[in-house]
């Protein structure tokens, strides 16, 4: 979550811009771990801004997205969600 939150921080997000939706992508073999029953993860994170703009974000190997979805929570109290994510490394 704080590699998302300081990669969305770093790219200049406006107040006025809010993330609407998330999701993973890039599906991977490269991490063996298999918590989730399957033998694939995802190395990249899509973020749907309410503009209509989308970014995306490819994590280098050995860092991995090891969940099913990514979460869209106001953490923080601002009115605008937060990204969570579960990143995992060999």
């Amino acid at each position: 979550m704080i590699a998302a939150s300081l990669w969305l921080a770093a790219i200049g997000i406006a107040q006025s811009q809010t993330a609407v939706s998330a999701s993973y992508g890039g599906l991977t073999t490269r991490y063996p771990h298999g918590a989730l029953g399957d033998d694939t993860e995802y190395a990249v994170l899509n973020v749907q801004l309410n503009d209509g703009r989308t970014l995306r974000v490819e994590w280098a190997a050995p860092v991995v997205f090891e969940d099913t979805e990514p979460r869209l929570v106001d953490l923080n109290g601002d009115g605008r969600p937060e990204i969570i994510t579960v990143e995992s490394h060999e």
